[in-house]
């Protein structure tokens, strides 16, 4: 993705080193994937904290390449830090495309696509404690990945489904007639 102040990667940073002054790690590392004005900034911050042990950044991979695919296929939770109001990220759809769980900041839609402790997490953004404990359910309890991994991907069905969308779209349509119909 864009690699930019608002997507929240510093306090994904800070989590990654609060996991690993617990000791909690286990060979667990955070992989940052893309390119953007806050690139360099975040590689800094990495050297700053001695976290390119358990932070790694692999720079851009185009949608659909094969590194792109590795990636997806490799990750055991998908991490969208976000510090602004995202909407709808295709990066969540496509994580849960892959079965892969996903924590999201409580900012924005992006804690509306996924289901609390169903699919995923919400954590308090800006708080790397907060993240730092939604990674943690993860890595001390991996038969979860594959849990919320399998709600993921029914959820991303359910919420990416033509019908759905067709169906809401025309209930938004009908009310905005009616109200419409209620002024004039």
């Amino acid at each position: 993705g864009r690699i930019a102040e608002e997507k929240g990667l510093l306090t994904a940073v800070d989590a990654m080193v609060y996991l690993r002054e617990k000791e909690v790690l286990s060979g667990w590392k955070f992989i940052i994937a893309g390119h953007g004005p806050y690139e360099e900034t975040v590689r800094a911050y990495i050297e700053k904290k001695d976290a390119g042990d358990i932070v790694e950044m692999v720079g851009f991979c185009k949608k659909g390449s094969v590194k792109w695919k590795e990636l997806m296929q490799s990750a055991a939770v998908a991490v969208l830090p976000s510090i602004w109001y995202d909407n709808s990220p295709i990066a969540i759809s496509e994580s849960m495309a892959f079965h892969t769980p996903v924590i999201v900041s409580d900012l924005g839609g992006t804690k509306e696509m996924i289901q609390d402790g169903k699919s995923g997490y919400v954590f308090k953004a800006r708080d790397p404690h907060d993240l730092a404990q939604k990674m943690r359910y993860f890595i001390e309890n991996e038969d979860l990945i594959t849990e919320m991994g399998e709600k993921a991907y029914a959820r991303v069905i359910e919420i990416n489904n033509e019908e759905h969308y067709y169906k809401k779209l025309m209930t938004i349509y009908d009310s905005a007639i009616a109200q419409n119909k209620k002024e004039v």
